[in-house]
């Protein structure tokens, strides 16, 4: 039998991440480097998800800092709809925290060009079930996004 749970370990199966080999969100997701407004924001969210996970199981310093910021930015600024030009500097900012507190990580998830409103279609049932809050991709036909 050839299971990743059998040759791999579970995470807290000793208390700690150290075996686990599963696929983190940056890598699941295609490396586009388009992004809007939605795509950030859950870029982000992962990010926080990431960060407390670390922070909860300890291990190695975490930037509280870096934390924070993110935190705020995904749950206050974030979720009102802004202009491309600020959404260029909040990216800006995360890329340059998001580098202090995860220098392990993919840098290229950070790497996005930040672009208008994209066209995506609305998640079906499975899509939330599966996926959970990620954004749909878009769709690909049509005019395309606009970039500044």
């Amino acid at each position: 039998m050839n299971r990743k749970w059998l040759n791999e370990g579970l995470p807290g199966k000793d208390g700690s991440m150290a075996g686990y080999k599963g696929r983190t969100a940056a890598q699941r997701r295609p490396c586009s480097p388009l992004a809007d407004q939605v795509e950030l924001r859950w870029r982000m969210a992962v990010d926080v998800t990431t960060l407390r996970l670390l922070r909860t199981m300890g291990g190695s310093p975490i930037d509280t800092a870096a934390l924070t910021w993110i935190e705020r930015a995904v749950l206050d600024e974030l979720r009102e709809p802004r202009p491309v030009a600020e959404l260029r500097m909040i990216a800006a900012e995360w890329r340059r925290r998001r580098r202090k507190a995860l220098p392990g990580e993919g840098q290229d998830w950070a790497e996005v060009m930040i672009v208008g409103p994209m066209d995506r279609p609305a998640p079906s049932r499975w899509w939330r079930w599966r996926r959970g809050e990620e954004p749909t991709p878009p769709r690909s036909c049509g005019p395309g996004p606009e970039i500044d």
